[in-house]
């Protein structure tokens, strides 16, 4: 971790407790260094100890109270084993305590066609795209609501909406996360909770280069795939924000 100045205290996050889910690369290791970069303390949950590591490395610490963790633990098992989970969730309450940002950007996709799906290749992605995010909400909600203050995003994707040869699947487990945030934005908004869903286009990750080519460009109106900036601008735009809940927000270039 480095160091660097402390600069308009007031516009920072400082004191919240923020966990990002994937945060060890691409769109949630940029918002992680951003919330960093407000004050925030930031937990990154991932599943590999190295890149947990090296992102952890990446954050900046503002101020002498500000302190960043990892949790290195695969968010597909936890249906599967939820004891592992749970110890999880105890080591987050003990670093932290409260949690009142928590943002989902974990999320995995195989490309097949539907009528060859692979079972596993299925559930892996239900679990860790659909239900994770469903299962890790729920603890910290308490804490939001005693807090009068949470704020929670969900990271979609741009085939949830237009569709896509070959992510039938992964599309779905999308899809069915703007239906969910948009239910929970109305049972929790009384306690100053928000929800929302970010929906990316294509942005420049290990987990869209196999599509990105020239022909997919030209289709963009921008004429450029987006970053993993574009969507973190959105990100912290959200959570700083009191009065945006039960929406997504497309970040997609104008491609859909």
């Amino acid at each position: 971790m480095f160091r660097c100045s402390l600069n308009n205290l007031n516009n920072l996050l400082f004191g919240r407790n923020a966990i990002v889910t994937g945060g060890s690369r691409g769109i949630g290791l940029e918002i992680a260094r951003d919330l960093a970069n407000r004050g925030a303390n930031v937990c990154i949950w991932s599943r590999n100890r190295e890149s947990n590591d090296n992102a952890l490395g990446q954050l900046p610490i503002l101020h002498k109270d500000q302190k960043h963790f990892g949790i290195v633990h695969d968010l597909s098992t936890i249906s599967n084993n939820p004891t592992e989970f749970q110890d999880c969730l105890v080591k987050v309450k003990n670093e932290f305590g409260p949690i009142s940002i928590l943002v989902h950007s974990a999320g995995v996709s195989h490309n097949e066609l539907f009528i060859r799906s692979k079972q596993n290749n299925i559930e892996e992605m239900l679990h860790t795209n659909l239900l994770s995010p469903i299962q890790l909400t729920k603890p910290f909600l308490k804490d939001m609501m005693k807090l009068q203050y949470g704020r929670i995003i969900f990271i979609g994707s741009v085939v949830s909406e237009m569709g896509n040869k070959g992510q039938t699947i992964y599309s779905s487990t999308k899809s069915a996360l703007l239906g969910f945030s948009k239910s929970l934005s109305k049972e929790v908004g009384h306690y100053n909770c928000t929800s929302n869903v970010i929906i990316p286009g294509f942005i420049d990750t290990d987990m869209s280069k196999d599509y990105i080519n020239q022909q997919l460009i030209d289709s963009i109106p921008l004429k450029r795939i987006g970053n993993t900036k574009d969507i973190s601008k959105t990100a912290l735009f959200l959570i700083e924000s009191d009065y945006i809940t039960g929406q997504s927000i497309q970040v997609d270039g104008g491609l859909y």
